[in-house]
């Protein structure tokens, strides 16, 4: 999403946003070396929690077309309204100032890097929300997430889409595999298990995740597990849900066309890097970024750093769809000693429309 030459880890867009919760508690010992590789288990295909998946033949929903498409918008660099979309909270609850940099990452994207009040959070929960605004059809940490992600979607088309104008979103952790869903089921005209369905189609210009798990969780998360954390159980790798809804549809689009942008962290000790990049993807998203472990850059701290005291003192990996580096494998990426950090890379990631 930047234009030729310029790269989001160091160029800046022009100026003119409980219990065992991982983005909170103290991270495990973890054997420097390991983090990379952590292998996810076999699945026991008796114990799967994740909801049934959409079958080829899935219903499609009929008649789902409300009307003429407002026009499809043309790509541009530029501040469209920015969507944040938070990650799973144990109680099913989130305050948004709080879980965006303890209320800092609203303003920065605002006035720092120029979205002039375009930057709105969402939460997908039903409960709480302080300095959210809730989207209609939330729910708890029982419903699946694709259910959260057809009211994603179902938010997004009435707001804006259905009105032709496009928008950006920056997700951490699972607000991106709600994202994915939003995406895969309206480009799919997919149905849910719970008979939830998806607007005619959305226009989502590019989307940045931060330590999504798009290869499922750590095992650290997996003891999370219940029917009333149902969202935990898809997030185990192998999944059904993971089978179904996220491993064969790497770069889900939107009508008029997605950018995606994948970003990890070696010291991330609730998505491995090999998840958070989407190693494995079917079909891999554009751009990816790795900060390195001694980033220290875990994983509630994707969410939250703009510019600390650090600037740019970020030591990261990239690697583009347009370069000749090894999307599967970040070994050989070229390597940045001082890039700046998760939430200025990702706000230019957003910015700019294509390479």
């Amino acid at each position: 999403m930047t234009e030729e030459g310029t790269d989001p880890a160091t160029d800046p867009a022009p100026v003119t946003e409980e219990g065992t919760d991982p983005a909170t508690d103290p991270a495990p010992a973890m054997d420097e070396g390991t983090y990379f590789t952590d292998p996810a288990p076999a699945t026991d295909e008796g114990t799967d929690f994740a909801a049934p998946a959409p079958s080829a033949d899935c219903d499609s929903v009929s008649g789902a077309d409300l009307g003429s498409a407002a026009a499809a918008p043309g790509r541009s660099n530029g501040y469209k309204t920015l969507i944040l979309l938070h990650g799973f909270k144990v109680n099913g609850s989130v305050n948004c100032n709080s879980y965006w940099g303890d209320g800092k990452v609203e303003p920065y994207l605002n006035k720092t890097r120029g979205w002039g009040g375009k930057v709105r959070k969402l939460t997908y929960y039903s409960s709480g929300g302080s300095g959210c605004t809730r989207i209609p059809g939330a729910g708890g940490t029982g419903h699946a997430i694709e259910d959260l992600g057809s009211a994603f979607a179902w938010y997004i088309y009435n707001t804006y889409s259905r009105h032709g104008v496009p928008v950006d979103v920056i997700a951490h952790s699972m607000g991106g595999l709600v994202t994915r869903t939003a995406i895969t089921g309206t480009q799919k005209q997919w149905r849910t298990a719970s008979g939830r369905t998806f607007p005619p189609y959305l226009y989502i210009e590019d989307v940045a995740t931060l330590s999504t798990p798009h290869e499922g969780a750590r095992a650290s998360v997996w003891k999370g597990c219940s029917t009333s954390r149902f969202q935990v159980c898809q997030m185990i790798p192998g999944s059904s849900f993971m089978r179904s809804w996220i491993a064969p549809y790497g770069n889900p689009q939107s009508r008029m066309g997605t950018d995606w942008s994948a970003v990890g962290s070696g010291a991330d000790w609730v998505v491995n890097t090999g998840s958070a990049l989407n190693t494995k993807a079917s079909r891999h998203p554009g751009h990816k970024y790795l900060f390195l472990s001694g980033s220290g850059l875990d994983h509630g701290k994707m969410s939250s750093i703009t510019e600390d005291g650090r600037g740019f003192n970020y030591p990261i990996k990239y690697c583009h769809y347009n370069a000749s580096c090894n999307k599967a494998n970040w070994d050989g990426w070229p390597q940045i000693a001082r890039g700046a950090g998760p939430l200025w890379v990702a706000a230019n990631a957003v910015y700019y429309s294509s390479w």
